[in-house]
């Protein structure tokens, strides 16, 4: 298995990753455009034997504060957690808004691999911790493999779906 890695992939060709999530966590084109014009956007897209298999991408908090205003003012509870979770951290600070593997390669330690690989970029773009939200048990245990420390709060209904997430940091 050949695994490489590009830091740069036309953003039409990233809409596949969206497939793998219901509705209300999808990504579209046009936002997706306006988060990879952010001066802090970091993406690594992970490849297998030459075929897309892996995205995972995000920004600092002040670019995300300018390109989704109002967003840590928002009146849907999911949205609120959202809101609580990220309100005292520094602007500084990288969120990291998805960790995906394609369903055909899934279960053979990719995630691990895509999430170290942009670790280290986000390390080498000086940035001093990492945050986000998992939906997932795998992906709760990829993060605690980089040392992330988990919010004992369970959020449900996730962005109107059913799933829930915890809030993570991870020291860079």
């Amino acid at each position: 298995m050949l695994i490489t890695f590009k830091r740069v992939v036309p953003i039409p060709d990233t809409m596949t990753f969206e497939r793998v999530y219901e509705d209300g966590l999808q990504t579209d084109e046009e936002e997706k455009t306006r988060f990879a014009a952010c001066p802090s956007w970091i993406a690594s897209w992970l490849f297998v034997n030459g075929t897309l298999a892996g995205e995972t991408y995000g920004l600092s908090l002040k670019d995300l504060r300018e390109v989704e205003p109002g967003i840590e003012a928002a009146d849907d509870p999911s949205d609120g957690a959202f809101r609580r979770d990220i309100a005292a951290l520094p602007d500084s600070t990288l969120y990291r808004y998805s960790t995906t593997i394609l369903p055909a390669f899934q279960g053979q330690g990719l995630g691990r691999i895509l999430v170290a690989h942009w670790m280290g970029q986000a390390l080498a773009k000086g940035y001093a911790q990492v945050v986000g939200h998992a939906t997932a048990p795998a992906m709760e245990a990829i993060h605690r493999t980089f040392g992330a420390r988990f919010d004992e709060r369970v959020t449900m209904g996730w962005f109107e779906t059913q799933r829930t997430a915890r809030f993570y940091r991870v020291l860079l």
